[in-house]
Order: structure tokens, then sequence, then C-alpha cells
């Protein structure tokens, strides 16, 4: 069946009107591309300058040209605060969002406040306590900081040790060594001493 001129024309339109169609849709697309690749460049500059700031802070009033704030055994702790801090910042940013951390460092009762937050961080490592016995003094010092909605942060390798002494039962504890540093019947003791000392009074 031949096809007339007019049906030509409509069809010739037709198919100019799908081409134009998908020639905008193409550059829409192009387009956001283009200004999701500029907001992420820009995203990335403001994680880089937060960063170059973090070291510069570090280096500047932390490690102070060796002198150490903390001394060598207290400096990881405030390094740890400020990376904590600009780390959390800067995984908001490169999403565009607003800082949400924000570094206290006053010597007071918290290290950081993520919004209505307030972290304590301990990072101990002496004595096997696993970060418990720091946090027992803290709470000796600032009774009422659970009570304000204050949380602590302990390394991860040490919440991993506690959660499987946690794990053991007392049966299995008493077979454990007296003297090991690792998994001993002593720090099974401490952590279980800690949750029945410290934990259960907050628990209504």
């Amino acid at each position: 069946m031949e096809i007339t001129e007019p049906e030509k024309i409509i069809k010739s339109g037709q198919e100019q009107a799908v081409a134009s169609w998908m020639n905008y849709l193409n550059q829409v697309r192009l387009d956001r591309l283009r200004e999701t690749l500029r907001k992420e460049e820009l995203n990335l500059n403001e994680v880089m300058s937060t960063i170059s700031e973090t070291l510069k802070t570090i280096s500047r009033d932390i490690v102070n040209n060796g002198k150490g704030r903390g001394s060598q055994y207290g400096m990881h702790g405030f390094i740890a605060e400020i990376a904590e801090c600009d780390m959390g910042n800067a995984r908001e940013q490169i999403e565009g969002k607003a800082p949400i951390y924000e570094w206290i460092n006053d010597n007071g009762p918290e290290d950081l406040r993520r919004g209505a937050t307030l972290i304590q961080q301990k990072f101990v490592n002496s004595g096997g306590y696993l970060s418990l016995q720091s946090i027992r003094m803290h709470l000796k010092d600032y009774p009422d900081f659970p009570d304000k909605g204050g949380i602590y942060q302990i390394p991860e390798d040490h919440y991993e040790k506690i959660k499987w002494l946690l794990s053991i039962s007392e049966q299995e504890a008493n077979k454990m060594s007296t003297s090991a540093d690792d998994f001993s019947l002593k720090q099974w003791r401490e952590v279980h001493n800690f949750l029945k000392v410290e934990i259960f009074r907050w628990i209504k």
C-alpha cells in the first residue's frame, strides 16, 4: 500500500519531534551531570580543606614540635579526638551536608559533640582494662554524664574483646588464664564487674 504525501509529511514530523525530544532529554541529562560533577568538586574541595586543617592542628597544637600535648602516653588520645571530629565532618561534606561534629578541646566532660550527643573518647591500652577503667574514672568525676545523653567511644578492638568476654559464662571464665594479657580471667571479671556496678545503675 503506497503512502500518500500527507502521510509522509506526518511521519516525518513525528520522527523529527521524537528526535528533538531525545536531544532535549540528552541535554537535560548532560546538564544535570555537569551540575552534579560541579557540586562534587566543590564538596571534595571542602573535604580536602578540612583534612588539611586537621593535619595542621595536629602538628601545631598536639604534636607541637615534639613536645606533645598529653605527653607520649596521652598524645594519641588528642589526635584521636580531632581525627574523629574532622573525619566525621569530611564524610558529611563529601555528600554536600553541613559538618555535624564539634571538637570541644576544653578538658571538660565531653571531647566532642555530634549534634546534641556528647562524646567522651577513651583509648587506653595500659593495664589490659580495655578502656573501662578510664571510663570508670570519668564517671567518678562526671556521674551525670550518661544522664545528659553522653556516650563513650572506645577502640574497636577493645569493643570486640568486651563483646567476646561478655559471651563467656562464669564457668568457662574460671578455666581461663589468670596471667595472660589477652582474654584473661582478670579481663572477664573487669568487664562483668564494670557492667554490674556502672551500667545497671542507669537502667530504670
